[in-house]
């Protein structure tokens, strides 16, 4: 499809030969789940942040090796993307809303020094993502960035933790 990204390309290339493992690695996993870690931590009590605010920031940045971890996010992608028969970029009030939905919080009261520096630093890399584009022809319609400094995919629409829900759902 022209004017894609390479990434996006090489993520539907991944989709069309069934090759979850190639997937996965072409995802910025800690930008695609930074707004959901911080939306748990605030879900928390505040006294509980700590302890569990680290553990959930390094599984982040763990994701693109651990295959088990988003297995299910990743074989519900599989067939979606291998059914786009379009991208295109998304026009400014649905970009800027996309982009709105996953950015963290500014501050996540309650969690260590390391965790608010990790979170403040995705949240910087997430405010530099700009290109938003719609996958669509599939049975669902993904929303994607590309982010500028790893040349990854960030999932935007569904999120991470809605592609695992998805996918776990019966029926």
């Amino acid at each position: 499809m022209p004017d894609e990204p390479d990434v996006i390309g090489r993520a539907l290339e991944a989709a069309h030969d069934k090759d979850p493992d190639r997937l996965r690695k072409l995802i910025d996993w800690p930008l695609s789940g930074a707004a959901g870690v911080a939306a748990d931590l605030l879900a928390l009590p505040e006294v509980e942040r700590a302890a569990v605010g680290e553990d959930r920031i390094w599984a982040l940045y763990a994701q693109v090796h651990r295959t088990l971890a988003v297995n299910r996010p990743i074989l519900w992608l599989l067939p979606v993307l291998a059914a786009t028969t379009s991208v295109s970029r998304a026009v400014e009030p649905v970009r800027d809303e996309a982009l709105a939905e996953i950015r963290p919080p500014a501050d996540v009261p309650g969690v260590t020094a390391w965790a608010r520096e990790r979170l403040a630093a995705l949240g910087g890399r997430l405010e530099r993502l700009s290109d938003v584009f719609l996958l669509t022809g599939g049975p669902a319609t993904l929303t994607v960035a590309v982010a500028p400094d790893s040349d990854r995919l960030v999932l935007l629409r569904p999120t991470v933790a809605q592609a695992y829900e998805l996918a776990t759902r019966k029926g």
